[in-house]
């Protein structure tokens, strides 16, 4: 829940009432919190038994794909704890929660009314992406290679015994009852004749993405399946209804879906006639674009190019954000880059500021400015003058800073007072800007100003613009890092091909029938990991580069390298160099790459903890730090201490669902309470069934 976003601050300034609530059981294996800190919107909802309605939420899966999409609070819901309640897409508005004004907290009404105030501002702002029914997006695939490890595939199973149990221990009790001469429902009679449940095969859901022929060479092997799938992933896209396939234009040319250099490519293509049709149709499969010459594709893609983004859940697409990254209204909203400024008598001044990256951390900022013929705006003027000059105020990102001074446009002496300096026509500031702007950075400033003509003055007003300026999606600086990582995946491809020919000869048949394993394990090192010699060239580009394109060398090195001690010199330059780059985070939530370092992990976590300023990758790596070091009494402190200090961090929430269900959901322990109605709309408990046999039959509908 993002409690410091508008809807909760203005126009009417909210003190929310947050208190630690049971974890929906819902949520169970999605999050292991016993407790959420939630905020009360309804007095009552449709559980309460009074005909009220109940609410919705939408998917997070490729929810925030889309620049006009902000994500503000989840709910209480049968889905998982993820799923968007409030949020905001274009000039739409997600209030989830069903109830009338009347049934609504008195926090909660206030926070209604904020937030039709706020939706008010994006009138007209009509959504760019739309969600496709059907769609799956990449994360989901790698969920499924999540279930397929050997460690995911314990807990399906584990999760498979427990109910085969509770299921025959059922069929026990029915058979005692009839038996005894006891009456029993249809239901029952029906359970005894359920044949005992099988467990899906753990391959099922993956096995797709194979033919039958390179589905027998891979022989389930997990890491070579694992390794194939997340090969292919970047050139995959969805199809039909939630099923993915993997693109063969994408990888007959090497390039992901959502890699720019994609259209580049293309476009280049339509000019080569052994390539021109499979670029049209690349082109078509991954834009909304009709154009017909190259020419034209091109002109497109120079003018939209620094608004494109891809969009998985809308279609896996490139599509152009026409209104800029940033679709939080200003006062002005600034004009797109490059276009015309447009002025009218009853609007005489209109303005844009546009950010351009010039190198890695370098970017010019300018301020276009047009006066409408007759009127003209004020500089330079002399002391006691009554007018407001024409100023600018810029706001730059955290870790940036102005280089020099502004340069300013020249006025002309006003023929009516030659004391006086002034504006007209078209003119710009302008100044360059440095600093790491790896993640999107968002730039703001103030133009101040006041403007007259022949015959009256307008009264003084500040337009406040802004512009949010994207990681690089230029073939430079990181055109060489792109490259070499489609060699290394080239390179895995080349190594699987040899390690599925290895097992699928005779030779290692013949080994594996025999239980020779030394045999086996000759025959499976016969071909070198390509990571041996990648390591080391991405080791290398890390000298080379700096910002955010050193960081993500760093982390290939980090989470590929099996050679510890390049690993650890990786992990410490990541640290040293970009200790608030998304490359820690990732890092530390990636932790079990850092195992192999023993207790050069220790180390790491421990600097991260002390300096990270990011509360979640400080509490992740605090416990991360504990849970490795065995001591049971030290983990309990830390866990304690995590609680306390970030609450909201997701390590807080999984201590907390841990200490839960080691408190409550012990075999043996008594259920907890579940309450609701029955079908004629009774209210029970199941405490109201002590010492019963009781059947809890959940089931959804959608």
């Amino acid at each position: 829940m993002r409690i410091n976003h508008e809807i909760f601050q203005k126009p009417h300034e909210v003190e929310l009432t947050i208190t630690d609530r049971p974890t929906p059981k819902a949520y169970a294996g999605k999050t292991d919190a016993g407790t959420m800190p939630m905020w009360r919107v309804q007095t009552e909802g449709y559980e309460d038994g009074n005909g009220q309605l109940i609410g919705l939420v939408s998917s997070d899966a490729g929810f925030l794909d889309s620049p006009d999409v902000e994500w503000i609070s989840s709910g209480v819901n049968s889905k998982n704890p993820k799923a968007v309640a409030l949020s905001r897409h274009g000039n739409f508005f997600h209030w989830g929660f069903a109830v009338s004004p009347t049934y609504l907290t008195e926090e909660a009404k206030l926070v209604f009314v904020n937030a039709v105030h706020y939706i008010s501002k994006f009138d007209g702002q009509t959504p760019i992406a739309r969600k496709r029914k059907g769609t799956r997006v990449r994360s989901s695939v790698r969920t499924l290679l999540q279930g397929i490890s050997d460690e995911g595939w314990a807990a399906r199973m584990k999760r498979h015994e427990e109910f085969v149990a509770e299921t025959e221990r059922r069929k026990t009790e029915i058979r005692k009852k009839i038996d005894a001469g006891e009456e029993v429902s249809d239901w029952d009679k029906r359970m005894l004749d359920m044949p005992p449940s099988k467990p899906r095969s753990r391959f099922q859901y993956v096995k797709r993405f194979f033919s039958d022929e390179e589905w027998a060479a891979v022989d389930g092997d997990v890491d070579a399946v694992t390794a194939r799938i997340e090969a292919d992933l970047p050139y995959m896209r969805s199809k039909g209804w939630y099923e993915m396939e993997v693109d063969q234009d994408l990888k007959a040319l090497g390039i992901a879906n959502d890699d720019i250099r994609l259209l580049e490519t293309a476009i280049a293509e339509l000019s080569k006639p052994d390539h021109a049709e499979r670029a049209r149709r690349v082109l078509a499969r991954y834009t909304d674009q009709k154009h017909s010459t190259a020419r034209e594709w091109s002109q497109w893609l120079i003018r939209n190019r620094s608004r494109l983004f891809f969009t998985e859940s809308g279609g896996y697409r490139w599509l152009v954000d026409d209104r800029g990254a940033d679709s939080a209204p200003a006062i002005e909203a600034a004009a797109p880059a490059n276009a015309p400024l447009e002025t009218t008598e009853r609007k005489p001044v209109a303005s844009a500021l546009e950010v351009t990256r010039t190198s890695d951390g370098e970017f010019d900022v300018v301020i276009r400015v047009a006066i409408h013929d007759g009127w003209h705006a004020y500089t330079d003027l002399p002391p006691g003058s009554p007018y407001t000059p024409m100023t600018v105020d810029l706001d730059v990102p955290n870790g940036m800073k102005r280089v020099g001074d502004w340069q300013m446009p020249k006025g002309h002496f006003y023929p009516a007072d030659p004391a006086l300096t002034v504006l007209g026509g078209e003119f710009e500031f302008r100044c360059k800007v440095r600093g790491d702007a790896g993640k999107s950075a968002k730039f703001g400033c103030r133009l101040s100003y006041q403007v007259c003509d022949e015959r009256m003055c307008l009264p003084p007003r500040v337009e406040e613009l802004t512009t949010t300026v994207r990681p690089s999606t230029s073939q430079a600086p990181d055109l060489e890092f792109r490259a070499l990582e489609a060699d290394y995946v080239a390179a895995m491809e080349t190594y699987l091909e040899k390690t599925r020919a290895v097992y699928a000869s005779e030779e290692f048949r013949k080994a594996r029938q025999n239980n020779d394993r030394a045999a086996v394990r000759k025959l499976m090192r016969k071909h070198a990991h390509p990571e041996a010699d990648f390591a080391p060239r991405f080791a290398a580009l890390a000298d080379e580069r700096s910002g955010e394109q050193q960081a993500q060398c760093l982390l290939w090195v980090v989470t590929h390298t099996r050679d510890a001690a390049r690993k650890e010199k990786a992990a410490h330059a990541l640290l040293e160099h970009h200790m608030d780059s998304p490359a820690v985070t990732a890092m530390i939530e990636g932790w079990t790459s850092l195992m192999s370092l023993r207790g050069g992990a220790h180390e790491i976590f421990q600097i991260v903890a002390a300096r990270s300023k990011d509360s979640n990758t400080v509490a992740e790596a605090m416990w991360v730090d504990a849970y490795l070091g065995r001591d049971r009494g030290e983990l309990k402190s830390v866990e304690k201490k995590i609680q306390k200090e970030f609450p909201d961090s997701t390590a807080a929430l999984r201590i907390a669902g841990k200490r839960f269900a080691r408190n409550n959901l012990q075999v043996g322990m008594t259920a907890p309470e579940i309450e609701g109605e029955d079908i004629d709309g009774v209210p029970f408990k199941l405490s109201d069934y002590r010492g019963k046999v009781v059947l809890l039959d959940f089931w959804g509908d959608w």
